[in-house]
This record gives C-alpha cells, structure tokens and sequence, in this order.
C-alpha cells in the first residue's frame, strides 16, 4: 500500500498498476487495493470530464478497464459505462453531421455507426453492475444509451452500413 501510495503521488499510474498486480500474486488481497488502483482511473476520468474530448474518454476508459481487469468493483465498473458512453455519444454527434454530407462523409457515418454500438454495449456490460456505485447515473446512461441505439439503428439501416 506504501509503495502504491508513492506511485500515486509520482504520478506513475503504469507503475501502480504492475505493484498492484504482484502484491496480489503475493498474497495481497484484492480488496484492500481497489482504492489506491481506482487513483489510477479516477483522475482519467476527471481529465475527459473537463475537456470532453473523445481522445480523453477512450484513454479514461482504457484506464478503468485496466483497473477493472486487476481489481474489479462497482466503482471501476461505473468508470468504464460513463467512458463508454461518452464515447458513444461523441460517435453519435459525428454521426449526425456526417450522415448528412456527401457519399464520402457517410462512408466516414458508417464507421462512427460501429464505434457508437461497440461504446454502447460495452457501456450495457458494465453499467448494471456500476448501479451499486451510483445507481440514479447508471439508470440515466441506461436509458441514454437506449434511445441513442435506436437512431443508431435508423442511420445504419438508412446508409445500409454493415
């Protein structure tokens, strides 16, 4: 825990997560990291809140998955559905300006049609068990990712994207 808390405070996510993983192959339970690892995915998550770029959610989201795959709980399962979402709806915004445009541009709808489903589905995976986190935000991306997956699936069928 010591030496996570010095990796924190270096800002050496990478670090923390490889001290993590062999403190649990040592024997450390899993449970008393998942704090100090969510330090990793929580100030991702911080950064891509502010700049709402989608470049900053797709690394949010690697972090939390990442923190996920060595410590799971509700929390870093939360993480990852908000992420995931994020970048949904950012495929969702391009998507709508592109299938607008010419035949090049709706090519270029087709690609954000597949990036919006893949974000949306894995923001479904994770989400139900992120509820234990924050139950009212959860149910709200729930419901947003259902009814973006319906235009989704209207301008897939509309630009017959594969």
């Amino acid at each position: 825990m010591f030496i996570l808390a010095i990796q924190n405070q270096l800002n050496q996510p990478d670090s923390m997560l490889a001290s993590a993983q062999k403190a649990i192959a040592s024997g450390v339970p899993k449970d008393s990291l998942g704090a100090s690892l969510l330090a990793v995915a929580g100030p991702a998550l911080k950064k891509a809140q502010d700049s709402k770029t989608r470049e900053d959610w797709e690394a949010a989201l690697k972090a939390s998955q990442t923190v996920d795959a060595v410590v799971p709980s509700a929390q870093s399962k939360f993480y990852i559905g908000v992420a995931a979402f994020s970048i949904g709806a950012d495929a969702v915004a391009k998507i709508q300006t592109l299938a607008k445009g010419k035949k090049d541009d709706q090519a270029k709808a087709c690609l954000e049609v597949k990036a919006a489903e893949d974000a949306f589905a894995t923001s479904l995976i994770a989400m139900p068990a992120g509820a234990a986190y924050d139950k009212a935000t959860a149910g709200t991306i729930m419901g947003g990712v259902g009814q973006y997956s319906e235009y989704v699936n209207q301008v897939k069928t509309a630009l017959k994207c594969k």
